[in-house]
């Protein structure tokens, strides 16, 4: 028997897309610190339509190292939703390797 975990629609889609919101909005050097999500709540005010999601991402730190992501979504027919993402920032260490 076979079953399919993941259907392709614009809501499977957007659950893989909706953790980029960080990735997209990095405002520290690459190489001197990695952030996790450690919370991801998404907000829709309709279900996506079309394959295509844009996102607008805005990240917000706090020298203690934690911090939030904001990210608008949008498809071909305009804002649908928004992600909220709660980041921590951790320094990498590069003689550790």
């Amino acid at each position: 028997t076979t079953y399919h975990l993941c259907t392709n629609t614009a809501l499977t889609h957007l659950g893989m897309v909706s953790d980029f919101g960080s990735g997209f909005s990095q405002i520290l050097s690459p190489g001197t610190s990695g952030t996790i999500n450690a919370d991801i709540t998404l907000y829709l005010n309709r279900m996506p339509i079309g394959e295509w999601i844009a996102l607008d991402a805005i990240q917000r730190l706090h020298t203690d190292g934690i911090g939030t992501v904001g990210v608008n979504l949008y498809d071909e027919s305009g804002l649908f939703g928004r992600t909220q993402h709660a980041t921590m920032v951790q320094k990498l260490n590069p003689k550790a390797s």
